[in-house]
């Protein structure tokens, strides 16, 4: 799941635009802008929010642990969609 995550974040820091994200793992979430976390359920996929508070990212993505049964790919798919949620 952590690649399926670098990878796209990797994604969207390729695309031609002024979004670029920063990507940090550990506990400390006091200054990120989005997080991702993982719930412990038999479900894949995941869950996230649309933008709100004057524009900022929706905060927090939910990826199902059942998603760590797939490939690298479909995990990258899945946590791009959510964060596509995020910022709109």
């Amino acid at each position: 799941m952590q690649t399926g995550l670098s990878w796209a974040v990797n994604n969207y820091n390729a695309l031609p635009n002024s979004l670029n994200f920063n990507l940090a793992f550990g506990n400390n979430t006091a200054g990120a802008d989005i997080i991702v976390y993982k719930i412990n359920n038999a479900s894949g996929g995941g869950s996230a929010g649309f933008p709100s508070n004057n524009g900022r990212p929706y905060r927090y993505i939910r990826i199902n642990s059942g998603t760590d049964a797939f490939t690298t790919n479909v995990n990258e798919h899945v946590i791009g969609h959510e964060i596509g949620h995020c910022v709109g």
